[in-house]
């Protein structure tokens, strides 16, 4: 199992391009608390079409619907997130190794588990939308059943640590190829290499940066060493 493996309660994306599976891999007693990010309001931003980009300065995207805003604050007696707009949703956060964590989402405590990695600092989280089906390197594996709908199915949670940090062993990579900081005076962009690689990610911020340009470019910036992304000065 990887260092850190156990995944913390996050739910705040559409859960439609997660990863499926019938066993819960974090529960009580392994999920955490992403250190120093602070509860509040965060919001799906939308994707600019040309550059592909998104700033403090870009609207909240009403392509998500409902799950387009969620209202997040951690739970430490549960050790879960708790969105206060979606209260019933079972949101968790756990380890895995390098930079990034593991969501693991569900509607409520006894529905399917989704899984997707996501970078996060406080007041924004960019989650990497593996879109739907997990990878044929995972559902080529022996041990891994799944049902016509591409859920995982009856998988210890010792299997499914190993098929989740088999699915996402490119996960980082696909950040620092697909993602660019460009900075400008006090100010900063998040840029896409394309816009049909910005369907790819979903990135959430919370509303004292959506109103601080210069919140968003700090945030953007520690996101930028936590990944190693580029950086580029426009």
């Amino acid at each position: 199992m990887t260092r850190r493996l156990a995944v913390a309660a996050l739910v705040l994306l559409p859960l439609a391009g997660c990863y499926t599976s019938d066993t819960k891999l974090l529960t009580e007693a392994n999920s955490t608390e992403i250190p120093g990010v602070g509860p509040g309001l965060y919001c799906h931003l939308e994707v600019s079409l040309d550059p592909a980009t998104v700033s403090a300065g870009s609207p909240v995207s009403a392509a998500l619907g409902n799950n387009k805003c969620r209202e997040l604050e951690f739970d430490p007696e549960s050790a879960r997130y708790i969105d206060a707009l979606s209260p019933g949703m079972d949101l968790r956060i756990g380890e895995i190794d390098g930079p990034l964590w593991l969501l693991q989402a569900q509607t409520n405590s006894a529905a399917p588990a989704r899984f997707a990695p996501i970078a996060a600092t406080d007041g924004l989280f960019i989650q990497f939308d593996p879109q739907g089906r997990w990878p044929d390197s995972v559902q080529q594996t022996p041990e891994a059943t799944f049902d016509d709908d591409g859920m995982l199915l009856g998988a210890t949670p010792q299997d499914l640590a190993e098929l989740l940090a088999l699915a996402f062993e490119d996960a980082l990579g696909h950040f620092r190829e697909d993602l660019t900081i460009v900075q400008e005076d006090a100010e900063a962009q998040l840029r896409f290499t394309s816009y049909d690689r910005s369907f790819s990610y979903l990135l959430y911020a919370r509303e004292d940066l959506r109103a601080d340009p210069a919140l968003f470019a700090a945030a953007l910036d520690d996101i930028a060493a936590q990944l190693d992304l580029a950086v580029e000065a426009d």
